[in-house]
């Protein structure tokens, strides 16, 4: 067991104690048989206060907002309390399927002497080995979000060039706060991660509306750095790509949680090529069982 490097989970939660509790059993597991865990729990004014008080742990702490801000602005008001050498953002409704992929994530994280560390979920079959990129070059390579696993250096975070602004909740918002400093990552293919609250590839999102408006005004805030760092093709040619993630994703969810009503809005905005596409994909995942690719499917063409 590595014991010399400090790693603290931050998870951001509100209004979930069952899935944060499955969550905090399956750290517990961890701590004591595989890697020495802080944890750090932002409570974004949860109806009742989270009051769980573990001992198991290097250290405890559970913040609380006094309004909700969302969990996004949660996780970078935890990233204060953060007093380890390394964090793990962690989803309260998520966990690591084979723990021991910690293990060996931050022997080589540690061993590779990167900032930090990605893990992929199994469908980015075009990386089949664990390699140290720098975030850019990672970016340029097509890789785009749902990514598994994060886990960051805390210095990356007490950098002036690392802003909190970018807020929207979703992967990419940390990267692109990140990509002025340009840190080396190393990247673990087949980090696999489940969830205790719903099915492969489905989703508990319900307003989609404001979901996608939230999304709008975050690439407002994205586009000049991206452009600034890629050029205006490479960044029309990405934005297109996280479309196409969203619009399928959305397409998935829908026919997974099979509420078949909620299509009839966007069907529209979406084009019939994309949808008929999107079908054969979920026929093809559903009955043979063959991951679709996402989001990095138009960078590699």
């Amino acid at each position: 067991m590595i014991v010399n490097t400090s790693l603290t989970f931050l998870i951001a939660s509100r209004n979930r104690p069952v899935l944060l509790n499955l969550l905090i059993e399956k750290l517990i597991f961890i701590h004591k048989n595989i890697y020495p865990l802080s944890v750090v729990v932002v409570d974004d004014f949860s109806d009742e206060p989270i009051s769980i008080k573990p001992d198991s742990f290097n250290s405890f702490l559970i913040v609380r907002n006094h309004c909700q801000i969302g969990l996004a602005r949660s996780r970078n008001k935890g990233l204060r309390y953060i007093k380890t050498d390394y964090i793990y953002i962690c989803d309260d409704d998520d966990f690591i399927s084979d723990p021991f992929q910690l293990l060996k994530a931050m022997d080589y994280l540690l061993s590779s002497g990167c900032y930090g560390l990605i893990g992929l979920p199994p469908y980015y079959s075009s990386i089949n080995q664990t390699h140290s990129y720098f975030l850019r070059e990672l970016i340029l390579l097509g890789v785009t979000p749902p990514v598994s696993a994060q886990i960051y250096h805390s210095s990356l975070f007490n950098s002036a060039q690392y802003s909190p602004d970018i807020s929207s909740g979703t992967d990419l918002d940390l990267w692109i706060n990140l990509l002025s400093l340009n840190p080396s990552i190393a990247v673990m293919p087949n980090f696999v991660i489940s969830s205790f609250k719903h099915q492969a590839f489905s989703s508990m999102t319900t307003n989609y509306s404001k979901r996608l408006n939230s999304l709008i005004h975050t690439y407002s805030l994205w586009i000049p750095r991206l452009i600034n760092e890629f050029g205006h093709l490479f960044t029309a040619t990405y934005l297109r790509a996280l479309s196409d993630h969203e619009d399928w994703f959305f397409v998935l969810s829908v026919l997974s949680n099979k509420r078949f009503f909620l299509l009839f809005p966007r069907i529209f905005r979406i084009s019939h090529l994309s949808m008929f596409q999107y079908l054969i994909r979920y026929i093809k995942f559903r009955v043979f069982s063959i991951p679709a690719p996402i989001g990095a499917l138009l960078l590699r063409q």
